[in-house]
């Protein structure tokens, strides 16, 4: 219903968020969710839970749900993995997706205007997309925020992870690829 009275969703450090995800600390926060880190209890694994917000109405949920169908679909190492969803006892919507201990492309740009680390970010970038193309599906929001960036150490590239199919679509029968 969308008239209904708007859900608080801001988690406090400690809080439970369903049934198994202890939340941690607030990541970021965006139009249409809140991004938490959050411990699974039952194996203490660190993973991120993007929350739906609290004004969201019909058309919000509809698109929040279509982004866990999405992900689910796609496997890929440059692409944010899917480990759960559901509705908290509350009726707050969540997402639970891997962890990824980086940042993003749009506040490390600098660190990567040379070419060979340039290439290797493009590179990544363009081989998560054909990935999503492959699976009949349209990005329509890659842009510097989306795109996260992992450290993996010393002498190794940093691993590009693509974020953030709130807006993706699947591609007509009749599309072009």
């Amino acid at each position: 219903d969308d008239k209904r009275s708007p859900r608080k969703n801001h988690f406090a450090p400690g809080s439970m968020l369903g049934e198994y995800y202890r939340v941690i600390r607030l990541i970021g926060q965006g139009a249409m969710g809140s991004v938490y880190e959050v411990e699974r209890t039952t194996d203490s694994r660190r993973l991120a839970a993007k929350v739906l917000t609290a004004r969201a109405d019909r058309s919000a949920m509809v698109r929040f749900v279509r982004e866990a169908q999405l992900l689910a679909r796609l496997v890929h190492p440059n692409l944010v993995s899917i480990v759960d969803v559901d509705v908290s006892e509350q009726g707050v919507l969540y997402l639970v997706m891997e962890l990824i201990q980086g940042r993003t492309l749009k506040t490390c740009r600098d660190e990567y205007r040379a070419l060979p680390q340039s290439l290797s970010i493009l590179h990544q970038v363009a081989v998560g997309l054909s990935a999503v193309h492959t699976a009949g599906i349209v990005h329509r929001d890659l842009k510097p925020a989306n795109v996260l960036i992992e450290d993996l150490g010393p002498g190794k590239p940093p691993l590009v992870k693509l974020v953030d199919f709130g807006i993706a679509r699947t591609m007509d029968s009749g599309a072009t690829r």
